[in-house]
């Protein structure tokens, strides 16, 4: 740190001139570099290739979507690298396996209420239960579906 001058938030850097023009051009890298990827590879690995980052150290690692695509750009590296090198000192390709995305969250199931004639049933069936904490519990859950299920 320089003496006199206090430290910027990230955000303030992000959000200057400098900052915005550095990401930007990286991004604009990576971008070039992936479409450039994609055209050198077989039409069925194109859609399998998902992303790229290159590292300052010359190291471009490509992101796949299963190990066996993955499989598929490793052997495919010697032919990719001259092409690459062309947009951005490319030394070294990896590649890497993206986990696969959460499913879609379920909706919470909805608790299906006995029709009226069971309910009843059940009520005169709990009066013969012998403990009191069961026949209790057993006699909130009956009101608990009569309120839901609008009974009652």
């Amino acid at each position: 740190m320089v003496a006199g001058k206090s430290p910027r938030p990230v955000r303030d850097w992000l959000r200057s001139a400098a900052g915005n023009r550095g990401l930007q051009g990286r991004l604009a890298l990576h971008q070039r570099l992936l479409t450039a990827l994609r055209q050198c590879l077989p039409s069925a690995l194109r859609d399998h290739c998902l992303a790229c980052v290159f590292g300052r150290d010359g190291t471009l690692i490509l992101y796949t979507d299963s190990p066996a695509w993955a499989t598929q750009l490793r052997y495919l590296q010697p032919r990719l690298l001259p092409a690459l090198t062309a947009i951005a000192p490319v030394t070294r390709l990896r590649t890497r396996v993206l986990p696969p995305s959460p499913p879609p969250a379920m909706a919470a199931a909805q608790p299906r209420v006995p029709p009226p004639e069971i309910v009843a049933q059940l009520r005169q069936q709990v009066a013969w239960v012998a403990d009191e904490g069961v026949r209790t519990s057993l006699l909130r859950l009956l009101e608990t579906w009569c309120s839901e299920g609008g009974e009652g």
